[in-house]
């Protein structure tokens, strides 16, 4: 069957087209900032996660299924890797109300709980979450000993996506200087209250 040249470079120009908008589509996925509510710049008094009065404090949120949240996990360890000792951290990652026993022990808690010095720890319903402020899954946060936010934001430059960028250097910045300013950035993942695109 013979098919009409025309033809087979419109089809060929509507295949390149709609892979082009796929793409575009992808990317500003992938850059578009998760959703964010009112941060503390105070340590929450009424949270139930122990911070230290010796040392900066790290704190991150997290979704356990959220499949974008392995990449803020690996450059926590980054961080940890550039900073060792620097902070008290701990991740926590949500947990429904009606979740199994086990519902957040997933590859991701895993990973977490591999980094040296890091504590895993359970968010039943995302009150910690709510508390601090974090409504997208690897918010993370610093405070001084003394209780002062220093850091606001994610570890990631793009939604899944390693390497550095500004957050990780900002967050390490915090630990390694003596600078005492409210630093802020973007955060990039699934909202933590949500159920997630994928499972892990």
């Amino acid at each position: 069957m013979h098919i009409p040249r025309k033809w087979l470079i419109a089809a060929t120009l509507i295949w390149l087209g709609g892979s082009v908008l796929g793409m575009l589509g992808l990317m500003v996925y992938n850059a578009k900032p998760g959703a964010e509510l009112q941060v503390q710049n105070q340590w929450p008094g009424e949270s139930h996660v122990e911070r230290s009065l010796s040392q900066p404090t790290l704190i991150m949120f997290a979704h356990p299924k959220c499949p974008c949240t392995r990449a803020s996990i690996d450059e926590l360890l980054q961080l940890v890797t550039k900073a060792p000792g620097r902070a008290a951290i701990s991740v926590l990652f949500y947990k429904p109300a009606n979740g199994a026993a086990d519902w957040e022990q997933t590859s991701l808690s895993a990973q977490a709980r591999s980094i040296p010095g890091v504590k895993v720890l359970s968010d039943p319903e995302g009150r910690e979450a709510q508390r601090f402020g974090a409504a997208t899954s690897g918010h993370t946060f610093i405070y001084d000993k003394n209780g002062k936010l220093l850091f606001s934001g994610g570890l990631t430059g793009s939604r899944g996506h390693e390497g550095d960028n500004i957050g990780r250097r900002t967050a390490i910045d915090c630990l390694t200087s003596t600078q005492t300013k409210q630093n802020k950035t973007s955060v990039f993942g699934c909202e933590i209250l949500n159920v997630c695109r994928e499972n892990n």
